[in-house]
């Protein structure tokens, strides 16, 4: 969505109904069911940002534990397949770790490697 917003110069207001237009499955149902309360409570109408919704969404959706899960992937990964996909797979989950240190990158990636 930030991608999207930089390139089309998307307005911080235009932000959030464009953000809900795509939500889908079971995090369309939360923003209904949220919407839905907020108005039978009378509550003002939600003038959230993008970056209040997107950590509202981490917070709800991703588990507390996730960094520690791709730790544990990234132990497991081991250098079984082409060279390109297990680059492929590694950088899909350095993704996940916020705050890595170049060093724990390079180690991770060495140590999963073949020996030749």
């Amino acid at each position: 969505m930030e991608q999207y917003f930089s390139v089309e110069k998307i307005s911080v207001v235009k932000q959030m109904n464009l953000t809900v237009m795509y939500l889908r499955g079971n995090v369309k149902l939360w923003w209904r069911t949220r919407i839905k309360e907020d108005f039978s409570v009378r509550c003002p109408k939600i003038n959230e940002t993008w970056d209040h919704l997107k950590q509202e969404l981490k917070e709800l959706f991703l588990s507390n534990n996730t960094s520690w899960r791709v730790w544990e992937e990234l132990k497991r990964l081991k250098h079984e397949m082409l060279v390109s996909e297990n680059i492929k797979s590694f950088n899909s989950l350095i993704l996940n770790i916020e705050n890595i240190y170049e060093e724990d990158k390079l180690f991770n990636f060495m140590s999963g490697l073949q020996p030749w």
